[in-house]
């Protein structure tokens, strides 16, 4: 499942609520967010480290689990600061043109961003699997890109919880939760393409960003096309 673009998302969204919302783990889920402007685009993982360092600077560095659930404070700060009024004088062009990009990446961010917060209170009140998984499958349903079949990877990866229908007491808690719907990920398979193997992934080069893929194709690669033959005139 995780050969697949929408497993390798969940993946990162499941490690980046497991490791507590850290900043690298955030940054590494950040340009797969659904922005609510459709009209802002996200950039890739260079451009979400700047926005979180900023926000750092700005709004105060979270950086642990107990944490994880103030990002939203320090994301609202931060735009609030943003919305202040700027010196007219001394503002170049450039600095003034970035500070219009953060202030449209932290609009368009700010509602994911604050989804957030239920999902990581629950880990850290060791809430038990089933709530938490009802939690996540939420956030992913609302917030995250994934491809018109991505209902059926989270189908996959929400059927681990049934392995506890019968015996919820031992079903795992908060962080290991986490830990444990991660191992499920990886160990799912879904069928598809011949024999089960993985499949093609069909999309734009922004929507490729932060995918592995074990074989590349490119079409029209042929000597003589790329790079075109020389005319002898």
């Amino acid at each position: 499942l995780t050969e697949l673009s929408d497993g390798t998302r969940l993946l990162s969204v499941v490690r980046a609520f497991r490791d507590g919302l850290t900043r690298e783990a955030l940054a590494g889920i950040l340009p797969v967010l659904r922005r609510t402007d459709p009209e802002v685009w996200g950039g890739g993982l260079s451009d979400a480290w700047q926005l979180l360092n900023e926000v750092a600077a700005i709004g105060g560095e979270r950086s642990h689990l107990a944490s994880g659930c103030d990002w939203p404070e320090a994301w609202q700060r931060c735009l609030s600061r943003l919305e202040e009024p700027a010196p007219t004088n001394g503002l170049e062009e450039r600095a003034n043109a970035r500070r219009e990009w953060l202030q449209r990446e932290l609009s368009a961010l700010l509602e994911p961003i604050t989804a957030m917060r239920a999902v990581m209170q629950l880990a850290i009140a060791h809430a038990p699997l089933a709530e938490l998984w009802q939690a996540l499958e939420q956030f992913v349903t609302l917030h995250v890109k994934l491809s018109p079949t991505g209902a059926v990877a989270l189908s996959v990866l929400g059927s681990g919880c049934d392995v506890f229908a019968a015996h919820p007491s031992l079903a795992p808690r908060g962080a290991a939760a986490l830990e444990y719907l991660e191992e499920h990920l990886c160990s799912a398979t879904l069928a598809g393409g011949r024999f089960g193997g993985p499949q093609i992934y069909l999309g734009t080069l922004a929507g490729v960003r932060g995918l592995q893929f074990r074989a590349v194709r490119i079409l029209g690669l042929v000597e003589g096309a790329l790079p075109s033959a020389m005319r002898e005139d």
